[in-house]
């Protein structure tokens, strides 16, 4: 019984790490099929900048972005592929679709008035090509 006791001890433990580092940034969900998806880490300089390679993808990635200041942030989708449909929601704290960015629609603007976490899902329906999606604090004058 003391063994199942910690099993159970060490399995909340990293489920809530898990959860910790999602909320944070650091951990990305995906839920997708692919014969191949090739991302880059979010790490340095590229810390407000996504990119993914990929082919026959259907399925969706999640990942959670802090804007740590307040103000207005622009987002810009970019996508190019042979074959399917990607596009990007972006979603607030109640998880409603705050912006939906696409090859129609790729870019937006959010205003902020202080510390705030978005998720940010993009989806893939049987697709091909590559996508890449970026944001940045306007300066105001």
């Amino acid at each position: 019984m003391g063994k199942l006791c910690g099993l159970f001890a060490l399995g909340a433990m990293a489920g809530g790490l898990g959860y910790f580092l999602y909320l944070n940034g650091f951990l990305v969900i995906n839920a997708k099929t692919a014969l191949l998806y090739i991302g880059s880490p979010r790490f340095g300089m590229r810390r407000n900048f996504t990119k993914a390679n990929f082919s026959s993808c259907s399925g969706v990635v999640k990942r959670v972005i802090c804007l740590r200041k307040a103000g207005r942030y622009s987002f810009t989708f970019l996508s190019s592929t042979t074959k399917g449909t990607v596009f990007v929601e972006i979603q607030g704290r109640e998880r409603n679709v705050i912006a939906t960015l696409d090859r129609d629609n790729p870019r937006t603007v959010i205003e902020t008035d202080q510390m705030k976490r978005y998720r940010v899902a993009t989806r893939f329906v049987q697709a091909d090509g590559e996508c890449t999606l970026f944001w940045n604090k306007e300066e105001t004058l």
